[in-house]
């Protein structure tokens, strides 16, 4: 998060615009690679609480004890969304944008914007 916070303000041009930073490629490939990572580290953490949030929802719906086919349905729902993620991991080359392989990424024109957002926030949720 520290890196997307120094490099936003390298590639700010509007914050900042007294300093005149000299390198903003540098700058832009920080914000990229802090921003991957970020996802992947949010994911990570997102994981590690998963069964506290499952309380908290369980503790609003005030009924404590679930029915086993809904926790069931509910399992099928979070592997299937991992699922997803995964195969979007390897589809989007994302490994190859955590080592600054690729330096930059490019919108595919022939997808529909819906199905990239829907990949988007997926890979966010993994």
């Amino acid at each position: 998060m520290l890196g997307l916070m120094v490099s936003g303000l390298i590639i700010s041009q509007t914050v900042f615009s007294f300093i005149e930073f000299k390198n903003i490629d540098f700058g832009r490939k920080l914000h990229h690679l802090s921003a991957y990572w970020g996802f992947i580290l949010m994911s990570i953490h997102l994981g590690l609480h998963w069964g506290m949030i499952m309380g908290a929802a369980r503790r609003m719906r005030k009924n404590a004890k679930a029915s086993k086919v809904m926790v069931f349905g509910l399992r099928v729902v979070a592997v299937m969304i991992a699922g997803y993620g995964i195969y979007v991991f390897f589809k989007r080359e994302i490994g190859q944008y955590l080592v600054l392989y690729y330096s930059y990424s490019f919108w595919d024109y022939k997808q529909l914007a819906v199905l990239f957002f829907i990949d988007f926030i997926d890979e966010d949720l993994k």
